[in-house]
């Protein structure tokens, strides 16, 4: 989504709120909402790094496809082509899901409680 808000407005409009001016006033003489002035202090805040969260420059990587995470199609790969080929993994399952705690422990608690046909 495109900025509405020229960089040198909310540049300005956080720095006045920095320095003291009311939110509500620089809502009222920049016309905007307040939640907007909010959000940009906050924002400005993670980006100086006087609070956690993502920075406006890692938001924008993220945006345009940086991110260091390969695309879906990379990690589901085999997953597609044993499904296009009718296999399942040779357990029955996912692997290691039978060595699983949780399985470990409901397994037999499942198996007693369904009814038969």
């Amino acid at each position: 989504m495109p900025n509405r808000y020229p960089a040198e407005v909310r540049r300005q409009v956080v720095d006045l709120a920095r320095s003291g001016t009311r939110v509500a006033q620089l809502a009222e003489t920049f016309g905007m909402s307040e939640a907007t002035i909010y959000n940009w202090i906050n924002q400005e805040k993670v980006d100086r790094g006087e609070v956690a969260g993502q920075s406006a420059e890692q938001a924008a990587r993220a945006r345009s496809g940086e991110a260091s995470n390969p695309p879906a199609g990379d990690r589901t790969r085999g997953l597609e082509v044993s499904a296009a080929r009718g296999r399942r993994h040779p357990g029955g399952a996912m692997p290691g899901l039978q060595s699983a705690p949780i399985y470990v422990a409901l397994a037999p608690a499942c198996a007693t409680d369904v009814p038969s046909r």
